[in-house]
Formats: C-alpha cells, structure tokens, sequence
C-alpha cells in the first residue's frame, strides 16, 4: 500500500508548503463569499498576483472542512463548489456564467460536435470488441457507441473492463471498417468537429488557471516533501492526522484486525475503512496530537507486520502521520483536479490548451517539460489520483493524434525509469500508468514511428533484459541473474505484452536503415535468449530424494511470456529475405561461440556394423536443462526460412540459407534439444528420476503439452529434422539418438544380453526407452507441417490439430479452443474449424469431417499424449468396425518433403534402424516379457508401414515423372530380406518371416495383426509396383512374392520357444480369471433383478400389457375402475409388504417392527465377492468403522430401533407459495414467531413445510452410524483445516445435515418406512360401518359435530346421545396387536420425526410436547402435494406416473396417521386444532376472518388428516381412514363436494372481481382448448340454454349480485366462466386426488388417468365425485336460493368480499394457485448487461459486481464489505445478498450476476454456488466470467430448467452438489459474506 512517497524535492530554491500557507496571510485580499472572491481573483489578476492569491484561496478553503463537515460529505461537496469553483468558473468565463453555461452556448453558435468518444470505461463495465472489423483485441466500443453502430450486427466479442481504457469510437486506425457510430459521426460542415476557436480572453484566463491548477497538484501531490513544521500551521493549529495508504501487498483481514485493535472499534467501523482505503488508495483513519498519532500509527504497522510475517515480500504497509490541514490541502487539490478533468472534456478547445500547456512549459526553470514531471512521479500518487490523472490523459493527449504522437514520444523516452518505478510499486498494472502503452502501442502509425524513429522495441526489450541479466565486461554476451528474480520482477512481464502490442502490425517498406534498427532490437532478444539457455538445469539423483525443490518457475514463467513474442518477431523477421538471413546467421554465431566455450568429449561406439564418434554427454548422469530459447529460435527461424523456399525456386537463397546455418556441426547442434527430449521420455514413461520431486515434473509437463509445447518441443522436434537433414550418414544419426537414451541401450541390442537375466524394473526402463526412440522416429519422419514441406500451406498445421482432437470425440467449441495451442485468435479458429468439422445443433458438439480425416489425418500426431492417440486409436477401430472394414489404423499418406531436404527419407534404408526393427520382432516373438512390450511390436509394424508407403508414393511419382532425380528408397527389398548376417555371426530369419509368426502364433499382438496384414499385402504391392517399372528385374518380383518362411536351423536362428509352455499356461489361467469375473457379475446381476422384484412386486402385479389391451377405455371400463370415495368406492386389498434393501448393510428386511424382526424377518446375506459401485464400497466401509466413542467396552448395546428402516428426506421451509409481499401477511420473526398460530391456514401461505427425498432407504442403527461418523471426521479435524473445510462442505452438520450415501442428496431428517398392514388389520373391520349410507345420516353427523364444537360436551355426553355413533365404535375400539408391539420401538421414531418437521419446517427453536407439531406435520403433506403437483404440471409429466414421489407422500402420511396412535398428547393437540378449524368454519361467519381468506386445499387436509381423531379417548380407539369404509363413503365425499363448491364460490368472486378491475387474464378468456363447452354451445347463448347453461351463469350473477359488484354490460360469457372454473378446479382437484389416494393407499391409479390427469372429468371419476359441473356445483346453487348448510359459507364469502372492497383492504390472491415466478430476462445478454449500473447503498459509489434478484429484481451489492453487517449475538457477518434472501424469500435465494453472466444460488443454510447464466452463444455453451466473450442468447431449455428448480425448491440440493464437486478442488468461500 504505496501511494504517497514524500520525497525532499532537490531544487533548494523551491519554496515550502509551509510558506505556501503563512506568506498568503501578508495579502490584504480577502476570500469571503464567492461573488467577492471572484472580484479578487480579476483583481489579482490585474495586478499579476494571481498565484499568490489563488495559493491562499485553496489554503483557506481547506480549513473549512472539519470532521463533522468533511469534503467527500454532501455539506462538504457544497461548500467547496460555492467556495473555489463557482468563483474560478466565474473568473473564467465573466458574467457570472458557469462552464455548463459557456459550453451550451459556444456548441450552439460553432455547431460544436466530438467525433471521439473516449469514454473511460470503470470497474467492471461492459465493452464490445468486433472480430470482424478491429484491427486488434484491444479496440473497444462502450455500450452506447456499441449499439448505434454496424458492429452490433457483426461477429462481436463481449468484456468486463478492469478499469482504466477508453472507448476507441471515432479512431479511425483501430476500425479497419466502420470507424464511426451513429453518435459520432463527422457532419459535412464540422468534419474534425472541434475547428472553431475561443475568444482570446477566455483562452488565456483558462490557460492561466489551468496552469495554477497542475502547479497545485505537481506540487502537493507529487512531490512535495512531508516534513512539515507544526508551528507554521494556519491558526496555530497543531492537529495532527493518521493517514493510511493502500498497497496490494496485504490482505483486508489483515488491515481490518490491525485497525480493530488500534483504534479499538468494531468490525463495521474497520471494515469501512478498509473499504475506502482499497477504493480511493488512502483513508484518515484517526486524528490527534502528534505523540497520539504516533502510537495509533506504531500500533497499526505493527499489527500489520504481525499478521503479514508470512509474506515474500514483507514489506511495512505505507501509513504516514501529517498535519490535517495538509490531509485537507490535498483533498482540495485533488478536486480541482476532477474540475480540470471536466472542464477538458466540455470542449475540445480546452483539451488542446491543456495538451500546449503540458508540452510547452517546464514546472521549474531549467527542470523538465510538466508532462515528463508528471509521468516520472506517477508513483507517488495514491489510487484515486491516479485514476483521475490518467482519465485527464486519455481525455486529452490520446484523444487527438498529433497529441497522442507526441506523448508516445515521451513515454517512451523515460520507459526504462516508468518500468522501474512500476516493478518496485505495490499496486496493479491497471493503476500505473504504465498501462497506458494500450493506448498508444497498438495505434498502428504510432507503432511504426515509435520503431523505427525512438527506437521503441530497442528500448522496451533493453528494459527488460536489464531486469533479469549483467552484462559482460565487453558487451558481447549477456549473464542470466536468478538473484533478479525477485517478486517484484513479475511486473516487469508487462513488457512482453508492451512488445506485442508494438509487432502486432505488420511492418513495411524495408530499407537499409530499417533492417539495422530491427536487427539491432533482435540481436538483443537474442542475446536475452542465449543467457537464458541451461538455466535450472537439473542432475539425476540416485541415493536420495531431493530435500527442496529448485526454484523453477520465474524462468519458467519469463520463457512461457515470451513465447508470444516469439511468434511475432518471427513473423516480422521473415517479412523480409535478408534480415531474415542475418538474423540466421546471428543466431547460429551466437551458439557457436558458446559451443567454444565448452569441451566436447566423444567416445567411439558401434552398432548395427556401423562405428561412429558419439559425443560423451549422457542425459542420466550430467546436468540438463529444458530451457534451450537461443536454439529453438533458430530452428523456427529455419523453418520459415523452408516456408519462404516453399514459395520460391532461387538457389541463391537457398544457398545463402545453407551458408548461415552451415557453422556448427550436426550433432553439437541437436545435443541439447535432442537432451530434453530424452529428458522427457526418462521423466514421463521410464520414471528414471522419481527422486528429483515435482519440479521437474512440472517443467516437463509444461514442456509437453499446451502452454510450451508450440515453442519447445515443437521446436526441439524440428532441430532434430534440420540436424537429420544436415547430416552425412543416416546411420550415424541414429546411433546418436539410441546412444542419448540411455548408455547401455547399444549394449541392450547384442545377441548376448538375450542369454542374461536382467532386474525387472531395469529391463521395464529399457523397454521403455526404446518404446520413446521408435516414437521419435516416427515423429521424426511423420512431422511435415513445419521445416520439411515442399508445399507451404498457411492454416494446415492449425487444421491438423483441429481434426485429431476432434478424433479423441466430439468436442464442444470451448473444449476445442482450449486444447488448440497454435493460434490465439478465436475467429482464425471458427474459420478453420468449419472447414475440418460439422457442428451438431442437437448435441452442441463438433464432428470431424470424413473427407479431412482422410486428408489430414496422422496416427501419431506428435501433439498428443500416449492417452489421446490411444483414444483417436480405439475410436477409429470403432468406426472402422462398424463399417465392417479392417479393424487397424493404417499410417496416412504424408505431403511430399522439398528435394533440397529428401535426405531425410534415407532413414527408412539405413542399415541401423533395419537392424533395430529386425531385433526388435525377433525378440518379440521368441523372448520373455523382459523383451517385449506391445508399442514396441505396434511401432516397429508401424514405421514398416511408413516406409512401404513412402515408397510407393515415390513409385507413383516416379511413374508420372520418369525423370525424376531424387533418392531412390529400396526400404522394402532391404527390410524384408534382412536377415543380420551382415551384422553377427550367425544367420537368422527374415523380417517377413517374423510378422508372418506373429500373425499365426502370438495372440499378445491380436490386436495388431490387422496391420501387420496390410503391411504384408503393402509388400507385395510395392514389388508388384516395382516390377512394373522395371520389367528386366523379374527374379526381384518373384523373390519378394515367395519369400522363404521357413525357419532357419543354424546355431544363431534356431532359438527354441523355451517360453511357449509358460505363456500357455498364463493364458489359460487369464481364461479362468475371466470365466470367474463373468459369474460373479451375472450372480450379482440376479441377486439385483431379485431384489428390485420384491421391493416393487405390487407395481408388477398391477402393470397391463399395452399389446393385449386397446388404450382406449369406454364408459364402462370407467366405471369399473378405481374409486376412491363415495357409496361406489372401490375396496381397497391390502397392499403387500415391500421389501426393502439398506444402501449401507445390504440386507433384504422386511419393513416391520419390534419382536416381530426376529421372528417374521428373512435376511440375504451379500455375496462379498460380487463387484459393488465405488460408492456402496466406500459408505459400507464408513460405517462399519469401529466407533468407540459409542461404548467404551468396544461393542454397543442392541437396540431393537436399529433394526427399524427409514428413508432419507430434507425438509425445508419455503414461501414459494406466498400470495403477498405485504408483511402484514407474512410469516413472523423473533419472538413474534413463537407465538405464532398456525390455524387456519391462511389464503396467502406465508409459509410451507416442504418435506422432498431421494428415495434411498437404510437401517435406523446403520443411519445413526454413518451419522457420527461424519461428527467423528469433523471433529477430528482441527484449528483451521476444519475451519476451512466446514465453509467448502455442502451440508452443515451443527444444523444436522448429511449427504445420502447413495447418491448425495442433501438430507436433515429421516421418514419411518411404515407399511401398511400394521396400520389396521383389514380383516377385523366391524360390519356395522355399512350402516351408514344415506345422506341424513351424512348430515345428521355433522350436526353432532357442529353441536359438539359448539356447547364444549363432552365425549362420553356426546356418544350417549346419537344413535349413529353406536354404529361407528365397531372400528373405534378394535384392536391391533401388531401394533401395541410397534408402539413401544418406534414412538420415539415417529416422534423425532414429527418434531424435525416442525423446528426445519418452521425454523424455530427445539420445544418438547410443542401443540404446533401436528398443523406443521398437516402443513408438510399439504406443501409437499402442492410442489409436487406444480413441478409435474410445469415439466408437463404425469402426476400419478411418478411411483417414487407417490411412494414417499404415502410414507408421509402413514407417519401422520400413525402420530396420534403414539401418544396421548398429540392427540390431544390434533382434537383440539380439529375443533377450532370446525369452529372456524361453523361458527365464526365475521367479515374479517372467514373462508375467503383461507387456503381450502390446506383447510381440507388438515381437516381430512384429524376428522378420524375426534370421538377418540386414548390412541388406541383411533381409527384409520384406509380402513373405515363409513369414512370414505359419506364423511371424506361429503367433505369434498364441500370444499369444492367453496372453492368454486371463490374462484367465481375473483373472476367477478378481476373484471371489475379489468384485471382479468387473456389466457383465461374464450380459449376452447382449456374448456370442455363445444364453440357451438359457446356461441349459441342468445338461442335456447341448456339447463347447466342456466346453473352455471345464474350462480354467477347471484354471487356478483351479493357482493355488491358492478360488471360491465356483455362482459360475461358462458365460455368465459367454464374456462376459468375448468384452469382453476383441475389443479385444485389434482392435490386432492393425490392426497386420497395416498392417505387411503390407493395403490396404482388408473392408466387413462395417468396419461390424461388434466381431464376433469377423469378427476371426479377416480374421486368419486360429480363428473358433471352441473351435479357439482348443485350444493352452490341450493346455497344461494334456498338456506341450506352451505348458505352461510358462500353467504360470508360475498360479504367478506364486499367488506374488503369498501376498505380496499384485499388481499390479491390469484386463481389457480401459482407460486413466486422468477422475473423475465430479455432474449438478447447485451439488453441485460448494458442496463445502468446502481449506485451502493451504503458508500454512494458504482457497484463492483451487482447481483440481480431472480425473484423481485431488485440490485443487490454482493460480495463487498461495503454492505456486510456483523450481528451482534452470534458475531456472524453477513453480506447484501444474505440479507436479502432473509427478507424477500425468507429460505433460498438466486441472484443474477450480469457482469459474470453467471447465477447465484444461496440456501438457508448459509451455503451457497455459482450455476451457469440461462444465456448461450451461438454453439450453446454458457459463459462463466465471460471469458470467451461470445453474444449470449437467452436459452429456454436451460432457463426451465432454472424456473425448474426454483419450483421444486431444490436450491439446497444444488448448492450441495456444486460444493461436493468444489471441495474436491479445494475451493473455500464464506458464502454468509455474500
């Protein structure tokens, strides 16, 4: 936190602040009121006094701001504009006029228009790049530019800016078209825009005041000199102030705790001024006498060195302690800054005036020009200066070009000393001004002059050679310093970028003096490059592990930079032929004299018959090292140099080319690259150097795949072709890279080692090795898109790489542009990859095309790893397969090699690698497995291949071209016939011989004899081929077509199969191992078919064959069809005892009770050796840990709960369902909440208990094991690991929250598995219940009822009087034996369920016995239904289809019936709620509390769930609903029809209300897909009515007539009210066909109604209800024109209506139910993240990520301290979004973050994750953070899918899955902070 250096200024004549302050008092000017203060500065002025005065005005003025009236305060705001700048504007422009003033009148007498926009992007806006149309990345369009111009229609690319740019609308160098936008366009008679000139007056006045303003901030903010003398303060003032400065060294939890016990404030207070600190760069943070100060300012820096001990750079943060008045002095200074920066951008003419004034004055005589001033004390400046000095910049200098020129001029002057300050600075790039090279760099004419005319590039790279190197005593050479290499030499990469910018244009017009400056500027890189080779270098270790790791990764990182460098200079120097010869000649000196400086050794080795001198330098025992910059440039250097001659037949450059590069000899110039590559074979494949750590691991690993390989082993690779090319002899070449393996590989081919036993692992390294060799050289002479092709083309080494990693699968866009490595433009990317791949709209993925497979296609593509060539390779024989052709991968034909470097293709006839090939399948096929691998047989058939091909190729040349010159190969004849007699003593088979056995024999290579085939059938073409061109050479043809196979019996060919009995018997063993895997898994494959049989035998039973049966069912079908209520029920059979299996032990239980385990129970023991899921294996070993923790005896106490199966379930509070956001109808908080009365549940739902479960079923004593185990893991971990690892766990166990070991679902609670035959004995149900069938009985019990709920009677008065209730005790007092058992085990169960449902379902704290538990218990089957239906109806699936749903709510509500049997008091509480709601409905009939305000589904549930209570004395006479035939035939129907006529009362008042309001729905009105009524009975209401006609509409009028309505005339229509009733009912009567049926266990639902569960009259038909609307609403019409039970229900409905409207106090609430929808988002990403950005509420500032409210759309502040709170009981911090979530959902929350284009889930739990934004780009992929930049579309498929889990509330499974995943990858975040 540097931002202030106050340094002593060297000019002993300057004059000091304090002077500044005392001299102005000897003026007699005064300085009060603005108009008198005006007057003085034109006084002043007159006078030439102006600086003095002004110096005073500004000192004055600062002392007017005190704490409690400080400057950044409103007040303060005030006061200075009133004070300094209405005067100075006066002064300015006279007549009292201001600057907006002067301004609107000189645009309008000079038709004043900018064709710049410059706009100064801020922190985190939105910026617009064209792909098509820019002439690089950094050309950037603002939003408002963006959309007014062509661009919008153009491929665009989309960003966040991290502050700092400008908007390059209007330049025209940054468009290569449409430079304009409609805003800025230029106007025929203003071209330039800014031509007119400013009265002569106003011009010098602002030139003047402007010069006044920069000597005030040079001298205040830049160097002024901190020592400032107390006594000489205005007023005698000796108030003193701790100023602390920001750095980007130390961390906010650092500084906060720092402040905390320094100032001794909260964290609030701390937190605040940490936050200003990192926003403007410092903060006052405490003011004092000096002695105060002091110990304030010791106290803090030590806290902060404390805290920060762990550091690298432990430097002290910046803290000062100065005068205030100098604080204020400053802050003033700085405002007239902002004025300065305002005032420059009203007018262009002012910008110019600004730009002469800074190139034309010095700040002191005989000092530099003010600008040079100012850049090289950029660093003294804290943040928020900077920021507004560089804005000042870029509105002014980079604005005008001529300017811009100039200024790049100076910059560039004084770069070397700005990079200096930069890398010594502790703040970001983007606030130095450094980062200003964008700006003029990338300027394409700017460029080019800075290079040529300022030496930029020279310049730039001496900058940063200087950083990192010495130079020698004579200049000619450069030493590479790891002591540089500090920290701070990260920010010296920035000049990487710097020279990037400067070559990304292309240069032209050589001349002499061109060349000289680029080479001079190359000659240094290459200097840079020659220090940097054999850094790090490294040496096998063979005794021991290192002990620390070397420090690799500053080199590393500085070679990676520079790679993109590379690039360009490269395609710089080849742009002209004789520099590019220079540099090549530069290059190779460069390592010839370095290859002076150091001795080679040679030693003589023999080979294969061929003796060569190899240079003595083994990989495994000498140092290496993988940086080799200097060589690898010059083989790229090379290989353009091959893409010239490609283009060119001139033997002069192609000699001159051979005379630059001729210096070094061939094998010392590919030692070191031929070094690393056996390097990595040794690391990678033969684990040679394990004890040398992770270091160099990860340098390999870097050096190999995507982020160095296009510049290293790329490079590497094509030094080896040079080399190859280079060479005299091809057997020589070789025997130097087997001899750099490894040193005994020669000796490993001798006839002798094949008698000797060798280690194992050492043999396994040997083959290892030869394995890499053989691959090298395929790569070798397979790798022709670089220095080898005779046929440069531009794009088909990018288009190579497109098409193999298309091959390893299809491919996503993003997947691809991340593996490619060999171009960084995205658009050069698409433009190939259309040309290689088709792209699927369906899957979002890319193909391979066929024809470019065939074209481009290399099986051993060196970019790839072993693992990817093995993917291309088996997806191939896959395709290959299913096309019914041979199942190989034969090598494709390569592009021809240019003549001049065809000597590369003598490696196919070399006698060594013939040697090599011969000895390698010979011992294959007779040896032991310490001889044979299976790439060893593979590439050794392949590189055959290879040469057969490439011999046929050059036939076919050689046919079409007679006269052809070049080698001729005879790699054929030579491999085939080769039998060693040339080499050893003894005579062995052939070649041919060899593929031939293993073809017949060796079932190891089964998979390669396909290839071996096509290179025997390749052999007899090529001979066949042969003989055709030379017809005289008959006995060739016939020799080759009848090869001798047989054996040979000489001493040294007769090897015997010595092996061939054990590999036999390891076959026959493998065959048994496989025989026995494959029983295993069909045993287990049978014991799972068993068990899913049992579980789901019930469903089976009932399934009906779709073939036997028609789909269509008639009305007769109908009627035998299930009922479920009313006199025509049908009888329910007792549904079979499932059998269920624990996820944890793996027994099949029976789901029973108590004794009754032991005896009724059968266990099935798991087959142990059957395979299991990883993650059965690894929950079954959780739990079977020993816990001793349980019982310190080491085994626990049978318990007979454990043996009780539970289902795993989440419960969770939600408000999805809340009709209103008024909190009059909310859910309380506090202590509100614990009185809280849940009865009646109201119309708006201010809250639900939603009870949702994965299924997974497990043993009680298994779940409570798994359960500590987790306490036990957590509670081993300690201090900060467990800390860290509790924030990145998905669930939170303090809350008791686990993960399903199954499958991970989040659970907080577990559902007693109850079934049903335990619940009543069917065949004990009393006959006297049948009794009861009229409709008078029906009424004459609810009048009993009514009396009873009325008068208070009690039980035993109530039975002695009625006659019906001796009808119903039959069932009332049977008896269940089965369950007196289960009582006893499992009351404790049921009652930890119940009272789970009701502290998660209400959120309150635990209360034994509480009277609320059974209404949340009612409420939870009530949520749950209504979710379930919802989330079935969005999704459009079947409501009764979904067992596993229905399976769960049927366990829920055994468990709800079940409660009252377990104990005396809930059936007490359930009585007691039972008889308010019976009160509420009979009796109380006021305006403000009836049924309209009432939810009637929820009112009937808990109704239907308790009814059955209400004659019970004690839980054993409570009977159960499945099981009451009376229950179901009158009192459940009569209930219904009751709510349904209620319900259809209210849904008839909306209507009647909405159309009064004109409120009503236009999806509701007149549409014949949502009715049943015919158009033609819809449209014939003036012709005679049907009598339902007449019901349903006279019903209707009588209602609006009672709820004193006035409707429009014609307003209401037959259709119209069916429609409405039929949306309305159907959903309404879905909930309740879903909670009969799984109150009464229905069983399976009829199959019509499963496909058609919208259809109403299906609905009635399976509730055995009224089908006909007519018969249903009967009960309505009698209601309303005669007094029946139902009158003074419908009655008060009306007059409740009737009271809320005269009060306007209704509560809106909406038919049918719909829960909270999330806002609409617009279709196109840029409408979403252009919209204006909101202020913070808390600080007034822009916020930094703002996050959208999915569900009320208010802008939320997420993730800055700025809006965090801390709560004072549980000193828990929460951030905005938290907090927000607490008050708009009151349960889980997803927020919108436009500038990430990414959603934010938060759950009730204090978690939280990031999910992908339902917007797309054209290939349909999300993008995270926008990294990719695409245009983003809305996507419907994925934004259901959000709506979907919003609807199901699965926001907490959804975080905990995305945590799951997180903390594999360790990523911790405080998601309470957000």
């Amino acid at each position: 936190m540097q931002n202030l250096s106050m340094q002593k200024s060297v000019d002993s004549s300057e004059e000091s602040i304090s002077d500044r302050v005392v001299n102005s008092d000897n003026d007699n000017l005064s300085v009060v009121g603005f108009e008198l203060t005006s007057r003085n500065l034109e006084k002043s002025f007159q006078s030439g006094k102006l600086r003095e005065f002004f110096n005073q005005l500004c000192v004055s003025v600062s002392t007017k701001f005190t704490k409690e009236v400080p400057l950044e305060s409103p007040e303060g705001e005030e006061v200075f504009s009133e004070s300094l700048i209405v005067p100075i504007e006066q002064f300015v422009f006279g007549n009292c006029k201001t600057l907006d003033d002067f301004a609107a009148e000189f645009e309008k007498t000079n038709k004043q228009k900018p064709i710049k926009c410059g706009r100064i992007f801020s922190n985190g806006e939105p910026h617009y790049s064209c792909r098509e149309c820019s002439v690089d990345p950094t050309c950037v369009l603002c939003a408002q530019c963006f959309q007014a111009s062509e661009h919008q229609t153009h491929k665009y690319r989309i960003g966040t800016s991290s502050g700092g740019g400008c908007c390059d609308c209007g330049d025209e160098e940054a468009w290569k078209t449409h430079p304009y936008c409609s805003h800025h366009q230029p106007t025929e008679d203003c071209p330039d825009g800014e031509t007119s000139l400013l009265p002569d007056e106003v011009h010098v006045r602002v030139k003047t005041m402007l010069r006044l303003i920069v000597d005030q901030f040079i001298f205040y903010l830049s160097i002024y000199t901190d020592k400032f003398d107390p006594s000489h303060a205005p007023n005698g003032s000796d108030e003193q102030c701790v100023v602390l400065y920001n750095d980007e060294l130390h961390t906010f939890e650092q500084v906060i705790e720092s402040l905390k016990r320094a100032l001794l404030c909260d964290s609030t207070r701390a937190k605040a001024v940490a936050t200003a600190v990192d926003k403007e760069g410092r903060h006052l943070v405490f003011r004092g006498r000096v002695s105060e100060c002091e110990k304030v300012r010791t106290k803090i820096d030590d806290g902060i060195k404390k805290a920060s001990a762990t550091l690298s750079r432990k430097k002290p943060i910046h803290i000062l302690v100065m005068m205030e008045t100098l604080f204020n002095m400053q802050n003033v200074v700085q405002k007239l800054l902002q004025w300065m920066v305002k005032i420059t951008s009203k007018l262009g003419q002012f910008r110019r005036i600004f730009c002469d004034l800074l190139l034309s004055e010095n700040y002191k005589p005989g000092q530099t020009i003010i600008l040079e001033t100012t850049l090289l004390n950029d660093t003294r400046l804290w943040k928020s200066v900077r920021s507004d000095w560089h804005g000042m910049l870029i509105k002014t200098f980079l604005i005008d070009s001529d300017h811009k020129k100039q200024f790049a001029i100076y910059f560039v002057t004084h770069y070397n000393r700005i990079m200096k300050d930069y890398a010594n600075d502790e703040h970001h790039h983007n606030t130095s001004v450094s980062a200003l090279t964008v700006q003029i760099f990338t300027v394409p004419s700017i460029a080019k002059y800075l290079i040529f005319h300022a030496d930029a590039l020279y310049i730039v790279l001496d900058t940063l050679v200087s950083s990192c190197t010495t130079e020698s005593s004579n200049g000619s050479s450069l030493t590479f310093e790891m002591k540089k290499l500090k920290s701070n030499f990260y920010n010296y990469h920035y000049c990487t970028y710097h020279i990037t910018y400067l070559l990304h244009n292309q240069l032209d017009g050589w001349d002499d003096e061109k060349r000289r400056t680029l080479f001079r500027a190359f000659l240094l890189y290459a200097k840079l490059l020659a220090s940097m080779e054999n850094q790090v270098s490294v040496k096998r270790e063979l005794k021991h592990h290192i002990e620390v790791e070397p420090e690799w990764e500053p080199v590393m990182r500085l070679e990676l930079n520079l790679s993109s460098v590379h690039s360009q200079m490269l395609d710089i120097v080849s742009s002209d032929d004789q520099l590019l010869i220079e540099c090549i000649l530069v290059a190779s000196n460069i390592l010839e004299r370095q290859s002076r400086k150091n001795s080679v050794e040679t030693d003589k080795k023999k080979f294969g018959g061929v003796q060569t001198k190899c240079i003595a330098n083994p990989v495994e025992t000498n140092p290496v090292s993988v940086h080799l910059q200097l060589h690898r440039i010059l083989a790229a250097l090379v290989g353009r140099a091959c893409h010239v001659l490609s283009a060119r037949n001139e033997d002069d450059w192609y000699g001159n080319l051979r005379i630059a590069f001729c210096h070094i000899p061939y094998d010392q110039l590919m030692e070191p690259c031929l070094r690393v590559i056996v390097l990595a074979a040794q690391v990678i494949h033969a684990n040679m150097w394990k004890r040398n750590g992770f270091s160099l691991v990860n340098q390999i690993h870097l050096y190999n795949r995507i982020s160095g390989r296009v510049h290293m082993y790329n490079q590497d690779i094509a030094m080896l072709q040079i080399c190859a090319c280079k060479t005299p002899s091809m057997d020589e070449f070789l025997i130097h890279l087997l001899n750099k393996f490894h040193l005994k590989l020669l000796d490993w081919f001798e006839p002798r080692q094949e008698q000797h036993v060798s280690l194992e692992d050492l043999s396994k390294t040997y083959l290892a090795l030869i394995e890499e060799f053989l691959y090298l050289v395929i790569v070798l002479l397979s790798e022709r898109h670089t220095v080898l092709t005779e046929k440069f083309e531009k794009d088909a080494d990018l288009q190579s790489e497109l098409l193999h990693i298309l091959l390893m699968g299809v491919h996503s866009h993003s997947e691809i542009v991340k593996k490619v490595t060999l171009r960084d433009e995205v658009a050069e990317i698409d433009e190939n990859l259309h040309l290689v791949a088709d792209f699927d709209p369906k899957s979002k993925k890319f193909k391979a095309k066929k024809e470019v497979k065939e074209r481009l296609f290399n099986p051993m593509c060196y970019h790839l790893s072993r693992s990817e060539l093995s993917t291309i390779e088996a997806n191939i024989l896959t395709e290959r397969k299913e096309n019914n052709l041979p199942e190989y991968v034969e090598p494709s034909i390569l592009p021809s090699i240019r003549p001049e470097l065809r000597t590369i293709l003598s490696m196919f006839d070399s006698d060594v690698l013939i040697f090599i090939l011969h000895t390698l399948l010979r011992r294959a096929l007779y040896m032991s497995d310490r001889f044979y691998s299976e790439n060893i047989v593979h590439f050794s058939v392949y590189i055959i291949a290879m040469g057969i091909n490439e011999e046929m190729q050059q036939l076919n040349q050689k046919k079409r071209v007679p006269n052809d010159a070049s080698p001729e190969l005879n790699f054929t004849h030579k491999c085939f016939n080769f039998t060693g007699g040339n080499v050893h003593t003894e005579k062995y088979n052939s070649v041919a011989f060899y593929l031939k056995e293993l073809l017949k024999t060796d079932s190891r290579v089964d998979c390669y004899k396909p290839l071996i085939r096509f290179v025997l059938d390749q052999q007899k073409k090529v001979a066949l081929k042969r003989a055709e061109l030379q017809p005289d050479n008959q006995s060739g043809l016939h020799e080759s077509l009848t090869m001798d196979c047989e054996p040979v019996t000489s001493n040294g060919g007769s090897i015997q199969r010595n092996a061939e009995g054990s590999t036999e018997r390891n076959r026959k063993r493998q065959r048994e191992l496989a025989k026995r895997t494959r029983e295993l898994a069909m045993e287990a494959m049978r014991s799972a078919q068993s068990a899913f049989t049992s579980k789901h035998s019930y469903e089976l039973d009932h399934i009906v064959s779709a073939d036997v049966k028609d789909t269509a069912v008639d009305s007769m079908s109908l009627q035998a069809s299930t009922v479920l209520l009313g006199a025509e029920c049908t009888k329910l059979s007792a549904p079979k005892t499932n059998t269920e299996l624990c996820l944890v032990c793996k027994s099949d239980r029976l789901i029973l009770f108590g004794s009754q385990l032991d005896s009724t129970t059968s266990t099935t023991p798991v087959d142990r050796d059957s395979p299991r899921d990883v993650a059965e294996a690894s929950v079954t070993a959780m739990v079977s840990e020993p816990d001793t923790s349980m019982d310190t005896s080491g085994s626990e106490p049978y318990d007979p709960i454990d043996e009780l199966m539970v289902q795993i379930a989440f419960i969770q509070r939600t408000t999805l369902w809340s009709q209103s956001k008024d909190s009059a109808h909310q859910l309380p908080t506090g202590d509100e909440l614990d009185n809280y009365d849940p009865i009646p549940p109201m119309a708006t739902l201010p809250w639900g208990s939603l009870v949702t479960s994965c299924g997974h079923n497990l043993h009680y004593g298994c779940w409570q094991k798994y359960f500590k185990n987790l306490v036990k893991d957590e509670q081993s971990r300690m201090g900060i690991r467990r800390l860290t690892m509790s924030k990145s766990l998905g669930y939170n166990l303090e809350k008791g929250e686990f993960l399903c070991p199954m499958c991970g679902a989040i659970a907080n609670a577990t559902i007693p598995l109850i079934q049903p035959e335990i619940l009543e004995p069917y065949s004990k149900i009393s006959p006297k219940i049948n009794d009861l069938k009229t409709a008078d009985d029906v009424q004459s019990y609810f009048d009993m009822l009514h009396e009873f709920s009325n008068f208070g009677c009690t039980r035993s008065d109530v039975m002695s009087s009625p006659t019906v209730f001796e009808n119903m005790t039959g069932i009332e007092k049977g008896s269940n034996e089965r369950f007196e058992q289960l009582a006893d085990n499992v009351e404790r169960l049921l009652k930890h369920f119940a009272e789970s449902v009701y502290i998660k379902g209400l959120e309150v704290n635990p209360v034994e016995n509480n009277p609320r538990i059974p209404v949340v218990v009612w409420n939870s089957v009530a949520t749950t239904i209504l979710a379930q239906e919802y989330s079935c109806r969005f999704s459009q699936k079947s409501l009764f289809a979904q067992s596993m749903r229905e399976e769960n709510l049927e366990y829920l509500c055994r468990n709800l019936m079940l409660m009252p049997k377990l104990s005396a008091q809930y059936l007490n509480f359930s009585k007691k709620h039972l008889l308010t709601l019976f009160r509420k409905i009979f009796l109380d009939f006021s305006p403000s509390a009836f049924l309209y305000e009432y939810d009637l589904f929820y009112y009937m549930v808990y109704m239907v769930s308790s009814l059955h209570l209400l004659h019970a004395s004690d839980p054993s006479q409570v009977s159960v609903p499945a099981a009451n035939m009376f229950m179901r035939r009158s009192v459940y129907k009569f209930i219904l029809v009751h709510f349904v006529n209620l319900h259809v009362t209210q849904v008839l008042l909306k209507m009647a209300q909405d159309i009064a309001a004109n409120e009503e729905q236009p999806m509701l009105i007149d549409d014949p897909k949502q009715s049943n009524v015919d158009d033609s009975t819809a449209n014939s209401e003036d012709s005679k009515k049907s009598t339902a006609e007449m019901t349903i509409l006279d019903v209707f009028n009588l209602l609006v007539e009672r709820c004193g309505l006035k409707l429009p005339p014609k307003s209401v229509t037959l259709s119209r009210v069916l429609s409405r009733l039929e949306v309305c009912l159907v959903p309404w009567l879905r909930c309740a066909a879903l909670f009969f049926k799984s109150m009464l266990m229905a069983g399976p639902t009829p199959t019509k109604l499963e496909n058609d569960d919208n259809n109403l009259e299906l609905l009635c038909q399976y509730l055995g209800i009224p089908h006909n609307l007519e018969d249903l609403i009967k009960p309505l019409e009698k209601s309303l024109l005669n007094a029946t039970s139902l009158t003074p229900y419908v009655l008060g409905m009306c007059d409740s209506m009737r009271c809320d409207l005269a009060l306007n106090s209704h509560v809106n609430v909406s038919y049918p139910l719909e829960p909270i929808q999330l806002i609409e988002l617009p279709h196109d990403y840029v409408q979403l993240i252009n919209q204006p950005i909101k202020l913070c509420p808390s600080t007034g500032n822009t916020m930094r990520c703002p996050a959208i409210c999915m569900v009320c759309r208010e802008v939320i502040c997420s993730g800055s301290l700025c809006c965090q709170i801390e709560e004072p009981e549980t000193n828990q911090v929460k951030g905005a979004c938290m907090q927000h979530v607490e008050k708009c959902t009151r349960a889980s929350g997803l927020f919108l973050r436009p500038l990430e284009c990414r959603i934010m889930f938060i759950s009730a739990g204090g978690k939280g994750c990031f999910y992908g934004a339902p917007y797309v780009d054209e290939y349909g992929e999300t993008d995270s953070s926008l990294k990719r930049g695409n245009p983003l579309f809305l996507n419907e498929e994925m934004l259901n899918n959000l709506k979907r889990i919003w609807y199901s509330q699965s926001i907490a499974e959804t975080v905990s899955r995305q945590l799951s995943k997180a903390n594999a990858r360790l990523q911790v975040f405080d998601w309470n902070e957000m």
